[in-house]
């Protein structure tokens, strides 16, 4: 009984939209037009530059392979360690990581930035950050800007971590050391989607189509109501005064 009662006030609203489109076709026609002209001229999107290098945190040169139990102990202690570098360099919290490492950062839309994220083997069904190692990435309109921000990103986590290390008296046979890879930068380009951008405009202008249109059906019928109003008005005085 509520699915029918449900169903039939669907039925109800998309009856009223179709018949306020139909009715006032002179407003929604120009509206459509002009957003399928804007859909048309929608220009390419020159896409982005996209860069990554992942750095490892290797564990102090005073554990070697022949201690294999305190080598696993130092792997899981020096994964918190990347954890709380990556905190201190982008600020943001666990839950603010990307689904999985596999996701690119110009996925996301940023136009300019850099992220750090830990790395994860998991997925956006669950989580695994087994390994001590940060994912740096940063995007840029330019070659130049991405590969300047990935440098700035990357130093920003050899400073915190030296500085994590140095400020608890870590000696030198103690220190876990950073290693990144590649070496050397490598920008890459991203090309942009105009599809997904004519799509997204063209979802807009039809919503704001339909929305002028329903408003500007109150505004009228309001506005002949009134005017209908005033005229019974006018002709009841008229008649009251002949009486």
């Amino acid at each position: 009984m509520v699915d029918g009662a449900a169903s039939l006030r669907v039925r109800s609203t998309i009856e009223l939209f179709v018949s306020t489109i139909l009715r006032r076709w002179y407003i929604t026609l120009p509206l459509v037009v002009i957003t399928g002209l804007l859909v048309m001229a929608t220009p390419r999107d020159p896409g982005t530059y996209w860069g990554r290098t992942d750095v490892y945190f290797l564990p102090p040169s005073g554990v070697g392979p022949d201690r294999q139990n305190v080598l696993q102990d130092a792997a899981t202690s020096i994964t918190y360690f990347a954890a709380a570098v990556e905190r201190k360099v982008v600020g943001h919290p666990i839950s603010g990581r990307l689904a999985s490492s596999d996701a690119g950062l110009y996925g996301t839309g940023l136009d300019r930035g850099y992220t750090v994220t830990l790395a994860n083997k998991g997925s956006q069904w669950g989580t695994n950050f087994n390994k001590p190692v940060l994912i740096v990435e940063a995007v840029a309109p330019d070659p130049e800007g991405a590969a300047a921000l990935l440098e700035e990103a990357v130093g920003r986590v050899y400073a915190a971590a030296d500085e994590a290390q140095r400020r608890t008296g870590t000696g030198d046979a103690e220190l876990i050391t950073l290693e990144r890879s590649p070496a050397s930068i490598e920008i890459s380009h991203v090309p942009g989607s105009r599809k997904r951008a004519q799509a997204a405009l063209l979802a807009l202008g039809l919503g704001a189509s339909l929305g002028l249109t329903l408003g500007a059906d109150w505004i009228l019928r309001t506005l002949a109501v009134r005017r209908q109003r005033r005229r019974h008005e006018a002709l009841d005085e008229l008649s009251g005064s002949t009486a």
